[in-house]
């Protein structure tokens, strides 16, 4: 069973910083919006584990949704679009980065 993985990163509204790692906010509502009219579902890695284990049924066209290191950006722009789009996803931050203040 294969199942499409869509990894982001940073957001920004910024445009001098959009490139490989970081997009519009409203890029990535239009890919959110794009994937529901294409009918994905969104799943967890816990979901597909549980799937591969018990054989649980996944959604019929299910998808992975992640961000990598855990930018501030994600909660603010990417939490409330994926709330707001009943999305999931899952955001893995930089361990060594929990509790530091960047000026």
């Amino acid at each position: 069973y294969k199942i499409p993985v869509l990894m982001y990163h940073h957001l920004s509204t910024e445009p001098i910083y959009w490139g490989q790692s970081c997009i519009a906010p409203d890029k990535l509502r239009e890919e959110l919006l794009y994937l529901k009219l294409l009918g994905y579902d969104t799943i967890l890695f816990r979901d597909y584990i549980e799937h591969l284990k018990t054989n649980k049924p996944l959604p019929d066209n299910p998808i992975i949704i992640t961000f990598d290191d855990g930018y501030l950006s994600n909660y603010e722009y990417a939490y409330p679009m994926l709330k707001k789009y009943k999305m999931k996803a899952s955001i893995f931050i930089i361990g060594w980065s929990v509790g530091r203040k960047y000026e």
